[in-house]
């Protein structure tokens, strides 16, 4: 009788703590890539391994999340870019039109 009792707790226990760990090393894994993301290290990814199906959601949602955003910055320097050259087009022409120029 006690024995077991003793043993499928055991058991039970062992699956127990299989299962956290199939939970808790995808999370590990992206938290310090989360890390150097916030610190300026904007090209690391996060890892899509073998975790359950929602843990991997996460980690493709946060690398798509980093790649519009690796987008947004390019087109706003693309941007930017083209205002730059067409600056000095402008202000001569906003003189002449009488309107100030705010640079």
């Amino acid at each position: 009788g006690l024995l077991l009792v003793l043993g499928s707790a055991a058991v039970g226990l062992l699956a127990a703590w299989r299962v956290s760990l199939r939970l808790v090393r995808p999370i590990a894994a992206l938290s310090p890539v989360a890390t150097q993301i916030a610190y300026g290290n904007t090209a690391l990814r996060a890892p899509q391994t073998g975790g359950p199906r929602e843990i991997e959601a996460v980690a493709q949602a946060f690398n798509h999340m980093l790649d519009a955003r690796d987008q947004s910055l390019h087109a706003l320097s693309a941007s930017e870019a083209r205002f730059r050259e067409l600056l000095p087009t402008l202000v001569p022409l906003a003189v002449a039109l009488g309107e100030p120029p705010e640079v």
